[in-house]
């Protein structure tokens, strides 16, 4: 493996990138120190043959692609974005997004568990014996509870929705056409 220093990945073109232009030669990614697995290129060779057993006589080589492969090295979202061509997109908190979550949980004396986060609306759940990994039919509350015989131990597979922040990176919707 090959680690360097002080890495800058630069633009090779003027874009615009959400709301920010960016010129040539600027810069999009910066590393301090970043390790590289492998480092391969593609190469284009033409000749032009001909005369006694048509052998080459003038042959060009071109790179096509260099491809280079990081093991360590921490990319920003928004440096992810241009490095892989993708749309990088930012919602509000008003517009969700379901995640899955599997919770264990154990009821009490009464018979009832809470769980962490509360289900999604119409979204499916499944509850398991934790002990014998049967399927039990229970129905979970709006908020939450859980009601079943008392000190059980249950696995609980369910979705649920998160308000917090996030951005997103739509893979196929391309930034820009070419290289960076």
């Amino acid at each position: 493996m090959l680690e360097l220093r002080e890495v800058a990945i630069r633009s090779l073109r003027d874009f615009k990138f959400n709301d920010r232009d960016v010129s040539y030669g600027e810069i999009i990614a910066l590393f301090d120190k970043i390790t590289i697995a492998n480092f391969g290129e593609q190469r284009q060779y033409v000749s032009a043959r001909g005369g006694y057993r048509n052998r080459s006589w003038v042959v060009w080589q071109t790179k096509r692609d260099l491809t280079l492969n990081f093991v360590q090295g921490i990319f920003s979202k928004s440096q992810m974005a241009v490095m892989t061509n993708s749309r990088l997109l930012t919602e509000s908190p008003e517009m969700p997004i379901i995640l899955s979550k599997i919770e264990e949980v154990e009821t009490n004396e009464f018979g009832k568990a809470q769980l962490s986060r509360i289900p999604a609306p119409k979204t499916r759940y499944f509850v398991y014996n934790k002990k014998t990994g049967e399927k039990l039919d229970i129905e979970i509350s709006d908020t939450g509870e859980i009601v079943y015989a008392p000190y059980q131990e249950l696995v609980v597979d369910y979705y649920y929705c998160y308000r917090a922040g996030y951005s997103y990176l739509t893979l196929g919707q391309e930034l820009f056409d070419g290289f960076v």
